[in-house]
Formats: C-alpha cells, sequence, structure tokens
C-alpha cells in the first residue's frame, strides 16, 4: 500500500534570536488505530520497527518512558495517553528545554491515518538547524513505522542467533489475543532453531478476561484473520534468514481453526499443528489442506478422546487430511493462565513437546 506523507512546516518566530517550530505530519496506514497506538507506546513492539536496542513505556495515564538507540543515543521524557488507543503525545527532554510530539490515530474504510504534530522550540543555545534535524528524526522514523504497519501490524517475530536460513513457524493465538504467553512460547520454539511469527489476529486487541475474551470471539472475523496469516507469510518468505520451503503454521483455539485455513489458501505451508482448535473450517476449506497435520486434544484420560475429538479425527479423515491425532491431560484452554483452572502447565509442556517432535520431522528433516 502507497504510504502518503503530507509535511507541513510552519515557523512561528517569537523574535530573532527564539521561536519554535511546528511541524505536522500525516500518514496512512491498512492497521487498526489501537495496532498503531500499541507500536508507539509498547516495549516489545516499539523495538522490532525502531530498531532499538532498548525501549522502556509504562502504561499509566502519564509515566516516564526512556529509549535506547545506540551507545550514546538515549532518549528519555514522559508519556501523556490523553484518550486510550486513540491520543497520546510524548514530552522529550532536552539539554536545554523539551519538545512535543503528538500523535492521534483516525479510523478510516482502509485502516488509520496518523496525525503528528511536534512543538520544537530553538534559540537560548539550540539552532535553528538543530532543531530541524531533531524534527527530521521522525521522517526516518515514520516510514519505518509505515513497513510494520502495513505488512505485520501487532506481530511478534523472533529469529534464533546467525544469519540462518531457518526452518519457520506462524504461532496463532487463542481467544486472549497477542497474550505474553504466547510471545513466550515463540521464543521457547525461537530457542529450538526456528523463525517464529506470532501474528496479531484481533487487529491490537487482548485481555486476560474470560468474559472480554468472549466478546472477541462474538466478533471475529475469519477472513480478515486468514488475510492477516497470508501477509505475514509473504513478508517472511523475503526474509534471508527464512527457508522459504520450510515454513509451517501452529495455532490454539481459535488460532487452531485459523491454522487449517491458512493451510487451505497457502499451499506452500510445509506443516500444520492445531491445539485444541475451536472448530474445524467448512468441509470445502479442509478438503484443500495438503499438508501434514498434527492435532492435540485435551482429555481426561490419555487412552479416551473426548466425543468432540473423535468428531474431528473423523472429519479430517473424511476430508482427505493427513492429521496425526494426539491425546493430553487437560481441558481446553489449557495453554493460557487466564484460563484459570483449565491452565496446565503439564499439559502444556506435553503438548509443546510433541510439537517440536511433529514439526522437526516436518521441517528439519
Amino acid at each position: 500500500m502507497l504510504v502518503r506523507y503530507a509535511t507541513l512546516l510552519v515557523i512561528l518566530l517569537a523574535g530573532l534570536a527564539s521561536g519554535e517550530e511546528t511541524i505536522l505530519r500525516t500518514m496512512h496506514t491498512s492497521a487498526s488505530p489501537l495496532q498503531c497506538f500499541r507500536a508507539l507506546t509498547e516495549d516489545w513492539i516499539y523495538r522490532q520497527w525502531s530498531r532499538a536496542e532498548n525501549a522502556a513505556f509504562g502504561i499509566a495515564p502519564e509515566t516516564p518512558w526512556r529509549v535506547t538507540m545506540g551507545p550514546a543515543e538515549i532518549e528519555e521524557g514522559m508519556i501523556k495517553v490523553l484518550e486510550p488507543g486513540q491520543v497520546f503525545e510524548y514530552t522529550e527532554i532536552l539539554d536545554d528545554g523539551t519538545t512535543t510530539a503528538r500523535f492521534e490515530f483516525t479510523r478510516t474504510d482502509s485502516g488509520t491515518t496518523i496525525r503528528l504534530t511536534q512543538v520544537i522550540p530553538w534559540g537560548a543555545g539550540q539552532s535553528l538547524r538543530a532543531a530541524m534535524i531533531l524534527g527530521q528524526r521522525w521522517d526516518v522514523r515514520l516510514r519505518l513505522l509505515a513497513n510494520y504497519l502495513n505488512q505485520w501490524p501487532g506481530s511478534y517475530l523472533t529469529t534464533p542467533p546467525g544469519d540462518g536460513p531457518y526452518p519457520t513457524l506462524i504461532l496463532l493465538h487463542d481467544r486472549f489475543g497477542q497474550s505474553k504467553d504466547v510471545r513466550e512460547m515463540a521464543t521457547a520454539l525461537s530457542n529450538r532453531g526456528y523463525v517464529v511469527c506470532c501474528v496479531d489476529l484481533f487487529r491490537g486487541d487482548r485481555t486476560s478476561d474470560v468474559n472480554e475474551a468472549q466478546r472477541f470471539m462474538s466478533l471475529v472475523n475469519d477472513e480478515a484473520a486468514a488475510r492477516e496469516v497470508s501477509k505475514a507469510y509473504e513478508k517472511l518468505r523475503t526474509l534471508k534468514q527464512v527457508r522459504k520451503d520450510r515454513i509451517g503454521v501452529l495455532g490454539m483455539g481459535y488460532g487452531g481453526r485459523i491454522a487449517f485455513r491458512a493451510a487451505a489458501e497457502l499451499p506452500g505451508l510445509r506443516a500444520g499443528a492445531a491445539w485444541y482448535p475451536d472448530q474445524l473450517p467448512a468441509d470445502s476449506l479442509l478438503q484443500r489442506v495438503a499438508t501434514n497435520f498434527l492435532v492435540v486434544h485435551p482429555t481426561a484420560s490419555a487412552s479416551q478422546p473426548t466425543a468432540l475429538a473423535e468428531q474431528f479425527s473423523q472429519t479430517l479423515m473424511q476430508q482427505g487430511v493427513r492429521a496425526e491425532n494426539v491425546l493430553v491431560i487437560g481441558e481446553a484452554g489449557f495453554v493460557d493462565p487466564a484460563n484459570g483452572p483449565a491452565y496446565s502447565a503439564n499439559a502444556t509442556a506435553d503438548a509443546l513437546r510433541m510439537t517440536i517432535n511433529f514439526v522437526d520431522r516436518m521441517l528439519k528433516l
């Protein structure tokens, strides 16, 4: 998607020796307003697109922030959230004053318009040229931000050390959204030698509340979620660390449903795995799944599958999906602590062990 920048410089002079510069910038992205907001105010997302070495943003309405771009390049100040997910301000501390950057996110039919208003003082020790250079930093960062938001907004990418190329997994979250636990699983898989991309299927929404998660599920759009997976898949194929012929998908719960759909729509996928999928796609889609699949079913007894597990196994067999069905002791939702009593570290460990064994066979051999 073309990103359009409109830059208007308005220099307001209070005298010959001092003044301030107000810089206005706008850009459009296909991401949601919440994804744009998170990309600029959350540590792990900010580091991914800005190339910062470290970043720290608080979660209170007004809190300090600090970003390290290099050994001698540290930026810090205060962040004020004026409207959650819609408007916030960075106030950056300079050697001889402060500068404020205000971001506003407006939803459009095709995504979001981001408006940046930055007021930069100059004079009394800071030249107009220095003020201009300070403002130009956002020209660079907005280009990087646009690239991230248009190609895989909200996604989390982790890679093993070295140049690779490595086998790759697309990881799809359950009903709570892109949680910390999902990202930690991505890191664990990366430590096993995989490039892992966690895709944001909910356009920035995430929660640890069961009732809120149920609301998410009432609003999900499978087609939109599948498009996000396809977008991430195409982007991954451009990375030098990725083996383009060794890409698989792993989904949990709702993500398991989308994993099957992705396998039907992306014939280049080499392997698929689904943990307790909440439902299967239509038969017409399942018939197009050509890759091998591992399906992990929770059960009260390792020797007795549930009725739902038996139904899924029969449907997959009837539609010609080459599926390995395995059982773990636990309940649906065992991977996420937000599910309360259903959460099981033992079931998660068992499912992860079985999945690693499967994807190693499919993607590494």
